[in-house]
C-alpha cells in the first residue's frame, strides 16, 4: 500500500483505518499542516489564486535572511509564512519555511527563485497549489446542487 494519513482516532474510526502509531508530535506545542505529496508536481492554472511552499536555508551571515526576503518585495510578491526551525545537528543554524502567493509558472516567481537559489545555500520548493482562498463554488451533479 502506497498511501498513509496523520489524523485523529475519531477519523480512523470513522473511515475504518489501521492505527500505525499514537503521539507522533515531537514538541508538546503541536500544529499539524495537512499536505498532498506525490511524486510528480502538478500544475496549477494560473487562473487560479495560488500558493507556493519553500524552504531555504541561508547560512550564517549577517542579513542573510533580510537579503533573501527583500528579494519578494522587489517582486511585490506577498509572504504570508515564514517559520524557523533548528537545524537538527548544527547548533545555531535555521532553516526557513515560507509560502508565498504566487504560482511557479509565472514568471515573477521563478526569477525571484532562481535569484533564491543563487544567494542561499539551500532552497527546495516544496510544491505550488490552489490557495484556500478560492471562492465556494457550486457544482450540478445530476439536478442537484453541490456546495
Amino acid at each position: 500500500n502506497t498511501s498513509a494519513a496523520i489524523g485523529g482516532e475519531d477519523a480512523a474510526e470513522l473511515y475504518q483505518l489501521e492505527i500505525l502509531q499514537r503521539k507522533i508530535a515531537n514538541q508538546a506545542i503541536n500544529f499539524t499542516r495537512f499536505l498532498i505529496v506525490s511524486r510528480k508536481a502538478r500544475k496549477v492554472s494560473k487562473q487560479l489564486p495560488s500558493k507556493t511552499s519553500l524552504v531555504i536555508s541561508t547560512g550564517q551571515k549577517a542579513g542573510s535572511l533580510a537579503d533573501a526576503l527583500y528579494l519578494f518585495k522587489q517582486a511585490e510578491i506577498p509572504l504570508t509564512k515564514l517559520e524557523s526551525r533548528p537545524v537538527a545537528g548544527n547548533a545555531w543554524e535555521q532553516m526557513f519555511y515560507l509560502d508565498i502567493e504566487g504560482n511557479i509558472s509565472e514568471e515573477t516567481v521563478n526569477s525571484v527563485l532562481d535569484s533564491l537559489n543563487e544567494i542561499c545555500p539551500f532552497m527546495k520548493v516544496l510544491g505550488c497549489y490552489p490557495s484556500d482562498d478560492l471562492p465556494e463554488t457550486e457544482v450540478a451533479v445530476n439536478e442537484k446542487i453541490l456546495k
